[in-house]
């Protein structure tokens, strides 16, 4: 696996390698790789938004955001 800039994205990369069925993992995958060609690089973007994005799961304000 790659490095992590942000620990809260790695924090739940671990947890979905561990907890998520591998079907639900390839959904994720697959949304991952989407936002990845949607996302400016040059561009910061909360934790909730992307958490969302690759999970269809809203994480609460408490969060780290990055």
């Amino acid at each position: 696996m790659s490095s992590f800039k942000n620990p809260a994205m790695k924090q739940l990369t671990d947890q979905q390698v561990r907890f998520a069925p591998p079907a639900r993992r390839q959904d994720q995958i697959a949304r991952a790789e989407q936002l990845l060609e949607e996302i400016d690089p040059n561009k910061q973007y909360p934790y909730q938004f992307v958490c969302y994005r690759i999970t269809e799961y809203r994480p609460g304000p408490t969060q780290t955001s990055s």
